[in-house]
């Protein structure tokens, strides 16, 4: 299937909520592409993430509000689009999205998330507890998530159920 997009879709929330999982899949479904800022940041920079935030996250959060700009702006990216879990919080950015796309904020319990942690790797705001960790960034960010158009739990519930439901939400949408 293949659905014309007038306008991207772009998935916020926290980390682990399953935005590049689910975009993966949503892009899949609807035939379009998908992006993951993240990842694309990396391959920009030629940088990881947690490299990056070594730097600063002053440095790290500047870097990707100049990239989202350059993609939602002049590159005009139109598909599935994954945000890093801090980028929706800068006001510019949040503005940019909901101007110039279907936002829609994957909200979960901190329970939820920190089952999904596994072990360390690449999450350098959980390397010490992580379900305290995610408890406070959650507080923190839960009014800014809360102002994309859209919000759905994933607590139980399948990614599958979640593509389904927001190709429904973008087909009522457009």
């Amino acid at each position: 299937m293949s659905v014309p997009h007038p306008c991207p879709i772009i998935l916020v929330g926290m980390m682990l909520s399953g935005k590049t999982t689910i975009g993966r899949r949503l892009a899949d479904h609807l035939g379009w592409s998908f992006l993951d800022l993240d990842a694309e940041i990396e391959e920009r920079s030629q940088r990881s993430v947690r490299q990056l935030f070594e730097i600063g996250e002053d440095h790290f959060r500047q870097i990707e509000r100049e990239t989202l700009s350059q993609i939602l702006g002049s590159e005009r990216f139109r598909g599935v689009l994954s945000l890093g879990g801090g980028a929706f919080v800068d006001p510019s950015s949040r503005a940019l999205c909901n101007q110039v796309g279907l936002t829609v904020y994957l909200s979960a319990e901190p329970q939820t998330l920190a089952s999904r942690y596994g072990s360390g790797g690449d999450r350098p705001l959980l390397d010490k507890d992580p379900i305290a960790a995610l408890t406070e960034i959650l507080g923190a960010r839960e009014a800014m998530y809360r102002e994309a158009k859209y919000a759905l739990p994933v607590d139980g519930r399948t990614p599958d159920e979640l593509v389904d439901l927001i190709a429904g939400i973008y087909e009522a949408h457009h």
